[in-house]
C-alpha cells in the first residue's frame, strides 16, 4: 500500500513523536535503540581513533551518551535534536552543548563542520525529504569533510556485511530493481510507520542519493571498521556509511584539512586509548573508568604480559558471596579472581598467540550502584573500574 509518507511525516512523526514511550520500547535489534550501552563507547572510539575532527557534530543525538562519550574524550563536539524529549533528558555534562534544531536546516555557517554524525537517523525521513536534508549537510561540512552514519539498509553491500534481505516481499524486489524505496513499508497499529522510519531502501541506493549531492563513499575505511569492530557491534549499528564531502573547486583545496583522517588505520587497527572520562573522577579514587558487567578492551601488542589494575568497590563483596571477574586475552585461558575485600587488584594475562592486537574481555559477576549515584539522573550499574593496563616482556 501506497502512503503519503511526507504528510505523515510533517503531521505525525515531528519530535513529539520521539518521546519517553518510544524509547523505553527500543529494542536491541531496531532503530532507535536507548540506553548506554556499549555500543556508544565503541562508535565513540571509532570517531576518536579514525578521524582527527577539530568540530563534530551529532544530528539526533537522542539519548545523548554518543555526545557524552565525545565530550568525555575533549573532542569538540556538539548535538542537535527535534524532539524537546531528548532535550530536557541528554545527561547533564551534554546540556551546554546541545540545541532544539532539525537536520533539514542545521543551524550553523557553511562549512563549519569536519565531521558529522548520524546513527539511525535519516531513515526516519520520508524519500522526498531525503535530498534536502543531505544538502543541509553538504552545506555545514567543510570541504573533504566527513559524514558517518548507520543506516539500517537492505542487500548487498560490497564494503561490509549485507543488509537485511529485502526478497522476502515481491513489491521490494521490485523496487530494488527499479532503484527506489521500497513503497509497501512496514507499519504499527496506528497506521505509522513502525519505529518512525520511513525509508526502507537498498545499499546502493543511499549511496546513490549521497552520490548526487556531492559526496564520495570511503569503502576502504568502513572494511577496517568492520574487520575491527563488527564481532561487538549490535545488529542496528552494523550498517556503517563513511562519506566525504568531494572537493569541488581551486579553492577548496587550500582549506581542505588534510589529516582529517588518520590514514595510519587505514593498515593497522587502532587500540582502545586508555583515556579517562571527564565525568569518571570519583571521590577518593580518582580518574577510573567503569565496567558494566561485560566489558572489551582492544590494546596493540607491545609485550609478552598484560597487567590490569582493577578496583572493585562493591558493599556486598565478602564472603560467602565473592565478586568474581574473568579475564581472558584472544580466547586465550580464562583467569578467574574471586574479591572478597574492596579494593585495588592487579590481573596478569600472557598473550596466547603471535596476534598484534588483543582483544581483552572482561565478566564479572554483579553489579552495584553506588550509593552517592543512586538518585542521580546518571544512575548507572557498575562493574569493576580499570586503571592504565600496561604491558612487560618480563613478569
Amino acid at each position: 500500500m501506497k502512503i503519503d509518507l511526507e504528510n505523515i511525516y510533517r503531521e505525525c512523526l515531528q519530535g513529539p513523536f520521539y518521546n519517553e514511550h518510544y524509547f523505553q520500547n527500543a529494542t536491541d535489534t531496531e532503530a532507535g535503540t536507548a540506553g548506554e550501552e556499549p555500543d556508544y563507547l565503541l562508535l565513540s572510539y571509532i570517531i576518536k581513533d579514525f578521524f582527527r575532527s577539530r568540530r563534530i557534530l551529532e544530528i539526533g543525538f537522542g539519548d545523548g551518551y554518543l555526545l557524552k562519550q565525545l565530550l568525555g574524550f575533549s573532542l569538540d563536539a556538539r548535538g542537535i535534536d527535534f524532539s524537546q524529549y531528548c532535550i530536557d533528558q541528554a545527561p547533564g555534562e551534554v546540556k551546554g552543548m546541545i540545541r532544539k534544531a532539525d537536520v533539514l536546516n542545521i543551524p550553523s555557517n557553511t562549512e563549519f563542520y569536519d565531521l558529522l554524525v548520524g546513527i539511525n537517523i535519516l531513515e526516519h525521513l520520508p524519500p522526498s525529504l531525503l535530498l534536502p536534508a543531505l544538502k543541509s549537510i553538504w552545506r555545514v561540512l567543510k570541504p573533504g569533510g566527513i559524514y558517518l552514519g548507520v543506516i539500517p539498509a537492505y542487500g548487498e553491500n560490497r564494503y561490509g556485511p549485507p543488509g537485511s534481505d529485502y526478497h522476502q516481499q515481491e513489491s521490494w524486489v521490485k523496487d530494488a530493481e527499479a532503484r527506489q524505496p521500497f513503497h509497501d513499508i512496514p507499519l504499527d497499529e496506528n497506521d505509522l510507520p513502525r519505529r518512525g522510519q520511513c525509508i526502507h531502501a537498498t545499499v546502493s541506493w543511499w549511496e546513490y542519493q549521497f552520490n548526487r549531492v556531492g559526496f564520495e563513499r570511503l569503502g576502504s575505511l568502513e572494511q577496517r571498521i568492520h574487520l575491527i569492530y563488527d564481532h561487538y557491534l549490535q545488529p542496528s549499528h552494523l550498517g556503517i556509511f563513511i562519506f566525504r564531502k568531494r572537493i569541488t573547486t581551486p579553492l577548496d583545496r587550500f582549506v581542505y584539512f588534510r589529516s582529517r583522517i588518520d590514514k595510519k588505520y587505514l593498515h593497522s587497527p587502532p587500540y582502545r586509548p586508555q583515556g579517562f572520562y571527564d565525568w569518571e573522577k570519583w571521590p577518593d579514587f580518582g580518574w577510573v573508568r567503569w565496567t558494566g558487567i561485560v566489558a572489551t578492551e582492544i590494546l596493540k601488542r607491545k609485550g609478552r604480559y598484560v597487567q590490569i589494575p582493577f578496583l572493585v568497590k562493591h558493599p556486598d563483596c565478602a564472603d560467602p558471596d565473592p565478586v568474581i571477574i574473568q579475564f581472558t586475552l584472544n580466547h586465550g585461558p580464562i583467569t578467574t579472581i574471586k574479591v572478597r575485600t574492596p579494593g585495588w587488584r592487579l590481573a596478569r594475562l600472557s598473550w596466547p598467540d603471535n596476534s598484534s592486537i588483543g582483544v581483552i574481555n572482561i565478566i564479572v559477576s554483579r553489579t552495584f550502584t553506588p550509593a552517592h549515584k543512586d538518585s542521580s539522573a546518571d544512575h548507572r550499574e557498575l562493574g569493576i573500574a580499570l586503571g592504565q593496563i600496561k604491558q612487560k616482556f618480563l613478569r
